[in-house]
């Protein structure tokens, strides 16, 4: 006869090898994303959804360099063609709707940024935010780690990003070339992989952590 301790067993190692086979399941098929809030954020054809940053000297196309070599995909290729125009130069931006979500909870952020030009070109996101759905109604301004130094190789951008005002209802994303006053030189930033969502930890919800 099987005692009642022993169907308590039974039934953990059942569990934990459910677990298990759900993590690896998981763990093929790619991180636990919620879907990514940007639209057209991997430039399949174009630069659809990105508008282009006020100013005669920036320059946004598509280009069909993609990050992972894909020959069906490619990247938004950025200049600021300025001349020793220093400091940070937004050239391209999308607005995301947050009505809805779960705000203060912290978003996730990221990109992969290709540089061509003098060692001291920087790139970074900034997260414009509104208390209005539109991208209407200012609020503030939250930057992410930047990737610096040109380099022929793809770099990753990503970081943790908690909004600055619990009310935001939308930020506007904006794909940032920094370049010094002296420089003396136009720059060049692609971006691919664009990304904005919320991380969901499903493994370690409380659903599983309370089971005895």
């Amino acid at each position: 006869m099987i005692s009642a301790g022993e169907v308590v067993d039974v039934g953990r190692r059942v569990a934990a090898a459910y677990l298990l086979v759900s993590a690896l399941a998981m763990a093929s098929s790619g991180p636990l994303w919620a879907q990514s809030a940007v639209n057209n954020g991997e430039f399949d054809q174009d630069l659809a959804a990105w508008t282009l940053f006020s100013g005669p000297d920036l320059s946004a196309t598509w280009s069909s360099i993609d990050r992972d070599g894909d020959s069906g995909s490619g990247s938004a290729e950025l200049r600021d063609m300025a001349i020793g125009n220093g400091g940070n130069q937004i050239i391209v931006t999308q607005c995301v709707d947050l009505s809805g979500q779960s705000i203060p909870v912290p978003w996730e952020v990221s990109a992969q940024v290709e540089l061509e030009g003098e060692a001291w070109l920087n790139a970074w996101f900034h997260m414009a935010e509104y208390s209005d759905d539109r991208c209407a109604d200012y609020v503030g301004i939250t930057a992410t780690e930047l990737v610096n130094q040109a380099n022929s190789a793809w770099q990753t951008i990503s970081g943790d990003y908690t909004p600055f005002d619990s009310g935001i209802g939308s930020v506007r994303i904006e794909l940032v070339i920094q370049k010094p006053s002296d420089s003396g030189t136009a720059g060049l930033a692609r971006f691919d992989g664009v990304s904005f969502g919320t991380f969901e930890d499903i493994l370690f919800s409380d659903r599983f952590e309370d089971q005895p």
